[in-house]
């Protein structure tokens, strides 16, 4: 267990890796008339990455492809001369690809270019496929944008992008695609599923726990006091208590005292306070090791204890001050900067100017 500098998107990753979470997130998501064309339990995750270096750092890089329900035989298809738009409707599932390769991009705040970031990522797949299999028909390829920053609307067609008052000739140029939207900002607590327990828990906390964390801990409680270890038991429980303890406003201290006064289920309640109490010697830790390796450079004994005691106090805000200046040089509002990280005005005018400290 460790402090992640970027707890929202190492959340996602790493809890929705697993094929039977993702399948079910999909579920959830995507139109019924969509997944009904898919064979969901044969999803496989995708481990590698299409992103190279320099977008790296904008992807959750979450992607799986999955068989379409009832599709031919990859071996017996053929695809007409004149293009699958000739294919009667009938016909055009047996005839076109038997996979379809699915991109997921988690996003923690609003960022209006996410679109263009997914359209990159489709033409990488895409061109990678050129590649390895010239005379194949490219993958079909469905985007999916989850989403839970502090916006409740989030732009899903790429025509956005443009102009709305171009000329009406040069629509005919603008690409055009739509990403599916999980907007979990906007969506109605009584809308967030019972089932499967694993998925309605991770809603709950990248909907909250930032925000209203005790929410989050009250819903968590109820799932536990109904399916017990479905919850606690499951493989992906340690990240998912992890994130909520990193991902709420609340010091490890105060985040203990709150399990305490919420959470009624006993093994919940163990579990919670223990990732919070290890956070806190992880902070303490890292914070003396980085205040002793100060004071030792200013060489006296006096800056040894004050580096010491200043290294603990800012070991636990190390992840949000980062993520902070990420969003201010990004252009992010100070105020939405301040929303999202859970720091105070005046500490992102110290990172804005450092002098003022």
């Amino acid at each position: 267990m460790e402090i992640q500098k970027h707890p929202h998107d190492e959340f996602f990753r790493r809890y929705f890796r697993h094929p039977e979470l993702l399948a079910s997130l999909l579920e959830f998501s995507l139109p019924h008339e969509l997944t009904a064309t898919l064979d969901l339990s044969t999803l496989e995750i995708e481990h590698g990455t299409h992103i190279d270096e320099h977008l790296r750092e904008h992807f959750s890089d979450l992607a799986a492809t999955v068989a379409l329900a009832g599709g031919a035989d990859p071996e017996e298809r053929s695809t007409p001369a004149q293009g699958p738009e000739h294919v009667p409707a009938t016909d055009r599932a047996a005839k076109c690809d038997a996979r379809v390769y699915i991109l997921v991009e988690h996003k923690s705040y609003k960022d209006p270019w996410a679109l263009l970031q997914l359209l990159r990522y489709m033409v990488q797949v895409w061109s990678e496929q050129r590649k390895a299999q010239p005379a194949e028909p490219l993958v079909p390829i469905i985007p999916l944008l989850v989403y839970h920053g502090a916006s409740r609307t989030v732009g899903t067609s790429f025509a956005e992008l443009f102009p709305a008052d171009l000329p009406e000739p040069l629509y005919a140029y603008l690409p055009r695609f739509t990403a599916e939207l999980l907007n979990l900002t906007a969506l109605p607590d009584t809308e967030i599923p019972q089932a499967p327990a694993p998925l309605s828990a991770a809603i709950w906390a990248m909907k909250y726990a930032r925000t209203e964390t005790e929410k989050t801990l009250a819903a968590l409680d109820r799932l536990a006091a109904t399916v017990g270890k479905a919850l606690v038991g499951h493989e992906g429980f340690d990240i998912l208590k992890l994130y909520i303890v990193q991902a709420s406003p609340y010091e490890p201290s105060e985040f203990i005292d709150m399990v305490n006064r919420v959470l009624q289920t006993a093994t919940l309640k163990e579990e919670a306070v223990g990732t919070a109490e290890k956070l806190i010697e992880q902070g303490k830790r890292e914070g003396f090791q980085e205040g002793a390796a100060r004071g030792r450079r200013e060489g006296k004994r006096e800056g040894f204890q004050e580096g010491a005691a200043r290294g603990r106090r800012e070991g636990s805000r190390e992840a949000r001050l980062e993520m902070a200046d990420r969003l201010l040089k990004r252009g992010f509002d100070p105020a939405e900067a301040a929303e999202l990280t859970g720091l105070t005005e005046a500490e992102l005018r110290e990172l804005q100017d450092p002098k003022q400290s």
